[in-house]
């Protein structure tokens, strides 16, 4: 009788097998913004305004190489833009 060390079994997964099987990172945003109305001589009001696009500076990456079969497949290369500021001034006469 031959004793064998180690079995080979084969079993085959359909990716199109299990609904939302291969997803993308988690994504969240926070956006903030900042606003000061200073009244001017003559009833002209000087609006201020600063705004934050993502505030905590969180990495959003995109979404992964869904092309199954490649050496890329579930590979990430981008990801969305990181914070942002931008200031705002507008004077109302």
């Amino acid at each position: 009788m031959v004793q064998h060390d180690c079995v080979f079994v084969a079993s085959v997964i359909h990716i199109w097998q299990f609904r939302s099987r291969y997803r993308a990172p988690g994504y969240a945003n926070v956006d903030a913004s900042l606003q000061k109305d200073v009244v001017l001589a003559g009833g002209a009001r000087l609006e201020l305004r600063w705004e934050i696009f993502n505030l905590f500076n969180r990495v959003n990456f995109d979404v992964p190489n869904r092309i199954f079969g490649t050496s890329n497949f579930g590979r990430i290369f981008s990801a969305q833009p990181a914070r942002q500021m931008q200031f705002g001034v507008k004077m109302q006469f």
